[in-house]
């Protein structure tokens, strides 16, 4: 039988497996996304119609949703391991010091680079949707999906990714600690508080 040093140990280096893992998917959730957002761009310039563009952009936003969703899950297992794992008086605290210098130094940079990178694709396929909307059937209402995609694209992309940047995700784990009661129903769905 472990003991309870031995399963804490184990789940630890589960959890830094886990995390590094995490780390690998957020990169190949733009990269690929990002590769094949960029091969349709130039395919869709070659093809001189608007209504290709409409790809281009939407493998952006797939990019960009699968890059926070995987960015949200590394932030979470970060998390989880720096409130219930590492302390100032451990060794192993490599989560706590790094939140303190990202604090210090300011960091984000790695965050916004994907987030310009799908806007500046998608912006450039909103272009060349304009510039060869003359050309085709449509093309200016193509064109103009094309804009629309891109401008709530970029506004998304940079709500969520402010956002992201701006939460601790240590802080829903402490909050999560913090007391956890259960909460009887009624029989009409209304909640009955415990006595």
């Amino acid at each position: 039988m472990l003991m309870t040093d031995d399963k804490a140990r184990i789940e630890y280096e589960a959890l830094l497996r886990l995390a590094r893992d995490t780390e690998r998917m957020t990169f190949l959730a733009w990269l690929i996304p990002g590769v094949t957002a960029s091969a349709l761009l130039a395919w869709g310039i070659g093809t001189r119609h608007p209504g290709f563009m409409v790809a281009v952009v939407l493998t952006c936003a797939i990019g960009l949703l699968a890059t926070s969703r995987w960015r949200e899950r590394a932030g979470s297992i970060a998390g989880y391991v720096e409130t219930y794992y590492e302390s100032e008086g451990e060794n192993s605290s490599y989560y706590n010091r790094r939140a303190r210098l990202e604090a210090t130094l300011g960091s984000g940079g790695r965050e916004w680079h994907v987030v310009t990178f799908f806007n500046g694709v998608a912006v450039a396929a909103s272009v060349f949707a304009w510039m060869s909307s003359s050309n085709a059937d449509h093309g200016e209402l193509w064109a103009g999906v094309v804009t629309g995609c891109t401008l709530a694209l970029a506004s998304y992309s940079v709500s969520e990714t402010t956002r992201a940047l701006q939460s601790d995700p240590s802080a829903a784990w402490r909050r999560a600690d913090g007391g956890l009661r259960e909460v009887k129903r009624g029989s009409l769905g209304r909640s009955t508080s415990p006595q």
